[in-house]
Protein backbone atom coordinates (compact mmCIF):
# COMPACT_ATOMS: atom_id res chain seq x y z
CA UNK A 1 0.00 0.00 0.00
CA UNK A 2 1.89 3.05 -1.17
CA UNK A 3 1.70 6.38 0.61
CA UNK A 4 -0.63 8.73 -1.22
CA UNK A 5 -1.17 12.36 -0.38
CA UNK A 6 -3.62 14.68 -2.09
CA UNK A 7 -1.43 17.78 -1.89
CA UNK A 8 1.74 17.07 -3.86
CA UNK A 9 3.14 20.48 -2.95
CA UNK A 10 3.63 19.07 0.54
CA UNK A 11 6.56 16.98 -0.68
CA UNK A 12 9.98 18.42 -0.16
CA UNK A 13 12.91 17.72 -2.42
CA UNK A 14 16.33 17.68 -0.85
CA UNK A 15 18.70 18.00 -3.74
CA UNK A 16 17.12 15.65 -6.24
CA UNK A 17 15.76 13.22 -3.63
CA UNK A 18 12.03 13.42 -3.14
CA UNK A 19 11.16 12.87 0.49
CA UNK A 20 8.08 10.68 0.51
CA UNK A 21 6.82 11.70 3.90
CA UNK A 22 5.96 15.37 4.00
CA UNK A 23 8.89 16.98 5.78
CA UNK A 24 7.86 18.73 9.02
CA UNK A 25 4.51 19.79 7.67
CA UNK A 26 4.06 23.52 7.64
CA UNK A 27 1.49 24.18 10.36
CA UNK A 28 -0.71 26.00 7.89
CA UNK A 29 -1.39 22.80 5.95
CA UNK A 30 -2.89 21.19 9.01
CA UNK A 31 -4.88 24.18 10.17
CA UNK A 32 -6.59 25.93 7.31
CA UNK A 33 -7.45 28.77 9.66
CA UNK A 34 -3.81 29.34 10.47
CA UNK A 35 -3.15 30.50 6.94
CA UNK A 36 -4.54 33.94 7.51
CA UNK A 37 -2.18 34.50 10.42
CA UNK A 38 0.77 33.41 8.38
CA UNK A 39 0.04 35.50 5.31
CA UNK A 40 1.07 38.94 6.56
CA UNK A 41 4.81 39.22 6.31
CA UNK A 42 4.75 41.28 9.46
CA UNK A 43 5.82 40.05 12.80
CA UNK A 44 5.84 42.52 15.66
CA UNK A 45 8.52 44.56 13.91
CA UNK A 46 7.85 45.76 10.38
CA UNK A 47 9.81 43.58 7.98
CA UNK A 48 10.57 46.49 5.69
CA UNK A 49 12.09 48.53 8.45
CA UNK A 50 13.90 45.64 9.99
CA UNK A 51 17.13 46.32 8.11
CA UNK A 52 17.49 49.62 9.95
CA UNK A 53 15.70 48.45 13.08
CA UNK A 54 17.41 45.11 13.39
CA UNK A 55 20.82 46.67 13.42
CA UNK A 56 19.99 48.87 16.39
CA UNK A 57 18.66 46.86 19.28
CA UNK A 58 17.84 50.02 21.16
CA UNK A 59 15.65 51.15 18.30
CA UNK A 60 13.75 47.89 17.93
CA UNK A 61 13.44 47.79 21.71
CA UNK A 62 11.97 51.29 21.58
CA UNK A 63 9.52 50.25 18.86
CA UNK A 64 8.47 47.18 20.84
CA UNK A 65 7.87 49.20 23.99
CA UNK A 66 5.97 51.88 22.04
CA UNK A 67 3.76 49.20 20.49
CA UNK A 68 3.19 47.79 23.96
CA UNK A 69 2.28 51.25 25.25
CA UNK A 70 -0.24 51.80 22.44
CA UNK A 71 -1.91 48.46 23.12
CA UNK A 72 -2.11 49.02 26.85
CA UNK A 73 -3.39 52.60 26.72
CA UNK A 74 -6.78 53.11 25.13
CA UNK A 75 -6.34 56.87 25.57
CA UNK A 76 -3.03 57.02 23.74
CA UNK A 77 -2.77 59.66 21.01
CA UNK A 78 -0.36 60.35 18.18
CA UNK A 79 1.35 62.90 20.45
CA UNK A 80 2.37 60.02 22.72
CA UNK A 81 4.18 58.28 19.88
CA UNK A 82 5.58 61.31 18.06
CA UNK A 83 8.75 60.30 16.23
CA UNK A 84 7.54 56.70 15.95
CA UNK A 85 4.32 57.18 14.00
CA UNK A 86 5.39 55.72 10.63
CA UNK A 87 7.02 52.72 12.35
CA UNK A 88 3.92 52.09 14.42
CA UNK A 89 1.69 52.49 11.36
CA UNK A 90 3.67 49.75 9.59
CA UNK A 91 4.08 47.39 12.53
CA UNK A 92 0.90 45.34 12.35
CA UNK A 93 -2.84 45.42 11.94
CA UNK A 94 -3.82 46.59 15.41
CA UNK A 95 -1.29 49.42 15.52
CA UNK A 96 -2.32 50.45 12.03
CA UNK A 97 -5.95 50.56 13.23
CA UNK A 98 -4.86 52.68 16.20
CA UNK A 99 -3.32 55.26 13.83
CA UNK A 100 -6.47 55.36 11.70
CA UNK A 101 -8.61 55.76 14.80
CA UNK A 102 -6.50 58.69 15.98
CA UNK A 103 -6.71 60.32 12.52
CA UNK A 104 -10.47 59.95 12.76
CA UNK A 105 -11.00 61.09 16.35
CA UNK A 106 -8.04 63.34 16.96
CA UNK A 107 -7.98 67.13 17.02
CA UNK A 108 -6.78 69.01 13.97
CA UNK A 109 -3.40 69.35 15.72
CA UNK A 110 -3.17 65.59 16.15
CA UNK A 111 -4.17 65.04 12.52
CA UNK A 112 -1.49 67.51 11.43
CA UNK A 113 1.08 65.59 13.44
CA UNK A 114 -0.01 62.40 11.67
CA UNK A 115 0.18 64.19 8.34
CA UNK A 116 3.72 65.49 8.99
CA UNK A 117 4.80 62.01 10.06
CA UNK A 118 3.24 60.47 6.96
CA UNK A 119 5.00 62.94 4.65
CA UNK A 120 8.32 62.21 6.34
CA UNK A 121 8.04 58.50 5.51
CA UNK A 122 5.79 58.55 2.48
CA UNK A 123 7.77 55.96 0.48
CA UNK A 124 7.82 53.42 3.29
CA UNK A 125 4.14 53.89 4.07
CA UNK A 126 3.09 53.81 0.44
CA UNK A 127 4.87 50.52 -0.22
CA UNK A 128 3.62 48.81 2.92
CA UNK A 129 0.25 47.11 3.41
CA UNK A 130 -0.38 48.50 6.89
CA UNK A 131 1.41 51.78 6.23
CA UNK A 132 -0.87 52.33 3.27
CA UNK A 133 -3.86 52.21 5.61
CA UNK A 134 -2.48 55.27 7.36
CA UNK A 135 -2.42 57.18 4.06
CA UNK A 136 -5.97 56.02 3.36
CA UNK A 137 -6.90 57.28 6.83
CA UNK A 138 -5.61 60.74 5.96
CA UNK A 139 -7.66 60.73 2.75
CA UNK A 140 -10.67 59.58 4.72
CA UNK A 141 -10.49 61.78 7.81
CA UNK A 142 -8.06 64.58 7.03
CA UNK A 143 -8.95 68.15 6.09
CA UNK A 144 -9.23 69.09 2.43
CA UNK A 145 -5.84 70.75 2.46
CA UNK A 146 -4.26 67.62 3.97
CA UNK A 147 -5.80 65.49 1.24
CA UNK A 148 -4.55 67.90 -1.39
CA UNK A 149 -1.04 67.98 0.06
CA UNK A 150 -0.95 64.19 0.24
CA UNK A 151 -2.18 63.91 -3.37
CA UNK A 152 0.47 66.38 -4.52
CA UNK A 153 3.18 64.44 -2.70
CA UNK A 154 2.08 61.07 -4.05
CA UNK A 155 1.31 61.96 -7.61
Amino acid sequence: HHYHHTEPQMYYYYGSWPVAVPAPAPPMSQHPHAVQYQQPYHTILPQHGSQELGSFDAESEHLASTLHFVRRNPKATLFDIDGMIPDIARADESSSRFIRKRLKLGTLEEQKLGMTAALSAIEELWGDHYGNLMLQGIFEFGSNEMKKELMDTLY
